[in-house]
């Protein structure tokens, strides 16, 4: 099995839920360590696609965030994106890789009230 390109959207994702339970937002940086370990391995360096957080950068009081914006992480689960965020650099510069983060945002939206049972209720109508 070798890929061409391997999208790595997986993991919890709630920064308000990681600073009750850390231990399972350490999730978060082994399922990345874990693909990525295994494609250097298998020497498939495939294009990568890792989603990050905007919860890695500071507050900015403008609400405007870009690549230049200062890096200030809060929570468990920010720390964790942020040092895949730090990893995708060495490896892009390491292996010569196209490997890349896209910053994702509203991990707190309105918009995602419940999504565990959402989720839950969604398997069990699947089967």
């Amino acid at each position: 099995f070798k890929p061409s390109v391997v999208y790595n959207l997986s993991g919890p994702s709630s920064p308000s839920e990681s600073l009750r339970n850390r231990e399972k937002y350490i999730m978060v940086e082994t399922i990345f360590n874990n693909i990525t370990k295994a494609l250097i391995n298998s020497k498939n360096l495939c294009n990568f696609f890792q989603a990050s957080s905007s919860e890695m950068f500071e507050k900015n009081i403008e609400g405007e965030l870009d690549e230049q914006s200062s890096f200030s992480p809060k929570s468990p689960y920010a720390v964790f994106k942020y040092n895949n965020h730090l990893k995708i650099q060495e490896l892009k510069k390491k292996y010569d890789w196209n490997i890349y983060s896209g910053i994702m945002f509203n991990h707190e939206s309105e918009f995602r009230q419940n999504i565990e049972e959402e989720s839950r209720s969604s398997y069990l109508e699947s089967k």
